[in-house]
């Protein structure tokens, strides 16, 4: 952390991305989330917001919020619900599910239901 906001350094420690967010993740698919204001959105690998931060972030659960897997997809979290988003933030699979796991390679995803 630098004066409170997360940074990216590679593996000599020096520093490649400053950013202006409290948390973030690692990139996947050229994409890491970042918490703003309480909320998750997705930075690029030059730290240029791609996706604006308009989802929950994900206390305690099994699924981090912002990991986007080789299909192109992440799972998200908006009013106490999991779907999935594309790379461009849109709703590829409603949230509509207690919790979620990444889709797998053959296509399938884990979900809770009540």
């Amino acid at each position: 952390m630098i004066n409170g906001k997360v940074a990216y350094v590679n593996n000599n420690g020096k520093i490649l991305l400053k950013t202006a967010y409290t948390d973030a993740g690692d990139f996947h698919q050229g994409l890491a989330w970042i918490l703003s204001n309480g909320k998750v959105g997705y930075i690029d690998t030059k730290g240029k917001l791609v996706i604006k931060p308009s989802f929950e972030p994900d206390y305690g659960m099994d699924t981090r919020a912002g990991d986007f897997q080789s299909n192109g997809l992440a799972p998200a979290l908006l009013n106490g619900k999991w779907g999935f988003i594309n790379k461009k933030g849109v709703w590829v699979m409603k949230p509509q599910f207690a919790w979620v796991r990444s889709i797998s390679p053959a296509g399938f995803a884990v979900v809770g239901v009540q």
